[in-house]
């Protein structure tokens, strides 16, 4: 195993913010709201692990019932969960930032980008595992997301958007297999 210096998290949270902060694509000039900032908890199946975390989103590009963004999500430091009948570890906690590429298709019958909607998406996951021994372990790995949510207008400039994803991480380092974490987000548009 690996030992590496932990990175600062505030760090890569500014970094996070300032990619999301510039779109490089125009956003059509119908599209209200087009920046979400939201809350989420997820499930880590592959360590029985529970997280809380934030997320940042940014439609990019906005046509009839489609939409394209790039998704920021930071699963704030957490402990794994009871390990001890699966591999004997013990005494784990995590934190993880995606970056992500979305694709949303809305269902509805008026071809707008509100209601219920199935996405799919794209990017890269960074991984930090310390140990109660100490050390720790930096990793960056591909993501593959899945999701299936609701987009709700609250005013002309405003929209409040729940999802649920399910992320695809391959491989997990040590030999762990394709990791998967089932993420709720709720999330406001401005």
């Amino acid at each position: 195993m690996k030992v590496t210096q932990n990175k600062p998290v505030s760090i890569l949270l500014a970094q996070l913010i300032l990619l999301l902060s510039f779109s490089p694509v125009p956003a059509q000039q119908s599209l209200k709201p087009k920046n979400f900032a939201g809350v989420n908890a997820s499930i880590l199946w592959n360590t029985t692990g529970i997280s809380a975390g934030i997320s940042g989103e940014r439609i990019i590009v906005s046509k009839k019932n489609t939409e394209l963004s790039i998704k920021g999500v930071h699963e704030f430091r957490h402990g794994f969960g009871n390990l001890l009948y699966f591999s004997g570890s013990q005494g784990i906690r995590s934190a993880e930032t995606s970056l992500i590429v979305d694709g949303y298709l809305f269902t509805g019958k008026k071809k707008s980008n509100r209601g219920f909607f199935i996405s799919v998406g794209t990017g890269a996951i960074h991984s930090n595992w310390t140990f109660n021994t100490g050390g720790s372990i930096n990793y960056l790995k591909p993501v593959t997301e899945f999701g299936l949510g609701f987009k709700f207008r609250l005013s002309d400039n405003m929209a409040l958007q729940w999802r649920n994803d399910l992320r695809l991480i391959s491989p997990q380092p040590e030999g762990g297999g394709t990791g998967a974490v089932t993420t709720t987000t709720l999330a406001l548009g401005f």
